[in-house]
């Protein structure tokens, strides 16, 4: 489970920093390819924002404000 939100975290900085070098506006569907298996998600990108779902975690980015927050809505938890 650590290793997947680890993974999923330096995937979604990724994309972010990509996002924010072209400065664009899509939504796409995002699959996840691990030893553990297939995991599908979808990433929103507009300007200097991003967010990303899964079926366990939510990871948003202000790029502006220089924050990203991860959140966990089945432990009822969040971090910035």
């Amino acid at each position: 489970m650590k290793s997947r939100v680890l993974f999923c975290a330096v995937a979604y900085i990724i994309l972010c920093l990509a996002a924010a070098a072209f400065a664009q506006e899509f939504s796409a569907d995002v699959v996840t390819t691990s030893k553990d298996g297939n995991f599908t998600g979808k990433l929103y990108v507009m300007k200097d924002k991003v967010r990303m779902e899964n079926a366990q975690s939510i990871m948003i980015s202000r790029i502006d404000k220089s924050v990203m927050w991860l959140c966990l809505p089945g432990q009822k938890m969040y971090m910035e």
